[in-house]
């Protein structure tokens, strides 16, 4: 649920500020801007990793889920 979610990413981000390293599976599209700087695509084999800024492409994204996204109707650029 969205309460649980938001609370467990506030943790990550208070681990963040103390310069911890955290590995996370999160399918949340959205809200991955937020609370991520790096972020590795998979689907079966690995597809794409960087920065979330400049890895974070509808390309990737598409590659990743097999299907066209409408990156701009998730507002994820």
């Amino acid at each position: 649920d969205m309460t649980t979610e938001k609370i467990i990413l506030d943790i990550f981000t208070e681990l963040k500020q103390e310069n911890k390293t955290i590995i996370v599976v999160h399918h949340d599209l959205i809200t991955v801007k937020k609370y991520f700087d790096f972020i590795f695509f998979m689907n079966r084999k690995a597809i794409a990793s960087g920065p979330v800024k400049t890895t974070m492409t509808p390309e990737n994204i598409t590659k990743t889920f097999h299907t066209p996204i409408e990156v701009d109707d998730l507002h994820l650029l």
